[in-house]
């Protein structure tokens, strides 16, 4: 019976070469590595602000394994879903309220960098336009709404899951996350991503955001054609390319996961379902994931979401046809989701310190 050295043997005996099996199989092994390293560098992209990894190409199995992983070691039992989470403030907002009570001393000046600083028109407050006074006196909306859903603060029964396509918060984000673990709360960002109606990557083109005098608010992304990370993210700096996840499949898993953790949670009583809240600021992409949602039923496992509406004026046709849409599939039994059209740009700039003590 031939052995393996021996079969080794034959197939390195070339010519009038021979090389010893174990040697031969060590520079097989150093060849074959060095091809790899070749093909991934000509392949991946000469950007160094975004040097190609692995995980560039599972942008589902990045995102989901952290979503898994948050929801299994803290055993929450609720969850809220910032989708378009700029530098992170309403999810402080969840841990943190006693910070952004009271005025937002910003808000004038914000007022004026959007244009929102004269009284509305009698048409402007018809159409339910806020500006002046009512625009910078206005305290944080969200406050007593989280208090109602999820209970008092700290509210650490509660997981909160941040959805940021821009990556000029993602340095902010990643600080503000390892913080707040740090302190307890069971929070995460899931940086230069965006959410849509699968998985897969898109385009961010930085220059059509607001500027960061607003933190680039009103940045949106596109559906991305080619290879992801390509060499024109080097050639443009203005154009980004991200991740995609697919916001439905988000959804519903997490709620599978929290109905794991209501069974077995010593507060769990009868067929309570857990609590789920959502804030869905797309900068118009709520055109296209609505309907999506809808289709999969993903907007059933929700209690409320804030859906901030865009482009009003030009789509005001699709508009009207989604909340229809929205209207008859979320009266069905079982079907549950109130939506709010609540836009709490309070604290825009954050400001507050990081906590500095356990909140957790």
């Amino acid at each position: 019976m031939k052995t393996y050295s021996h079969l080794a043997r034959q197939y390195i005996n070339v010519g009038r070469f021979a090389v010893p099996s174990c040697r031969f199989a060590l520079t097989f092994v150093a060849v074959c590595c060095s091809l790899y390293v070749l093909v991934i560098t000509c392949n991946g992209s000469t950007d160094r602000r975004a040097p190609l990894k692995l995980d560039y190409v599972r942008p589902r199995v990045r995102a989901f394994d952290q979503v898994d992983q948050l929801l299994q070691t803290s055993g929450c039992t609720g969850a809220y879903i910032d989708v378009g989470s700029n530098i992170g403030v309403q999810i402080r907002k969840l841990y943190e309220p006693w910070k952004y009570t009271g005025k937002d001393p910003n808000m004038q000046e914000l007022a004026a960098k959007f244009g929102l600083l004269e009284e509305p028109t009698a048409e402007e407050s018809a159409a339910g336009v806020v500006k002046g006074q009512a625009f910078w006196n206005s305290t944080s909306p969200v406050l007593p709404i989280f208090d109602d859903l999820f209970g008092k603060a700290p509210r650490c029964h509660v997981c909160a899951i941040g959805i940021e396509p821009n990556p000029r918060h993602t340095s902010r984000l990643i600080q503000l996350q390892s913080e707040l673990r740090a302190v307890g709360v069971p929070v995460l960002w899931l940086n230069e991503t965006a959410a849509g109606v699968s998985n897969g990557f898109a385009t961010l083109d930085l220059s059509a955001g607001g500027g960061m005098g607003v933190n680039d608010v009103g940045m949106s992304v596109k559906s991305l054609t080619g290879s992801p990370f390509s060499t024109r993210n080097l050639e443009d700096k203005k154009m980004r390319d991200v991740f995609v996840i697919d916001l439905a499949e988000l959804i519903l898993n997490v709620q599978t996961l929290l109905e794991t953790n209501l069974k077995v949670s010593a507060s769990h009583k009868g067929n309570r379902k857990p609590t789920m809240v959502m804030k869905l600021d797309v900068e118009g992409g709520e055109y296209e994931l609505l309907p999506h949602l809808l289709s999969h039923e993903a907007l059933c496992p929700l209690d409320l979401i804030f859906l901030e509406w865009h482009n009003t004026q030009t789509r005001a046709r699709e508009q009207n046809e989604l909340l229809k849409m929205l209207k008859d599939k979320t009266s069905v039994k079982g079907c549950r989701p109130v939506v709010s059209s609540i836009d709490d740009e309070t604290f825009l700039f954050d400001g507050q310190p990081f906590p500095a003590s356990n909140v957790c």
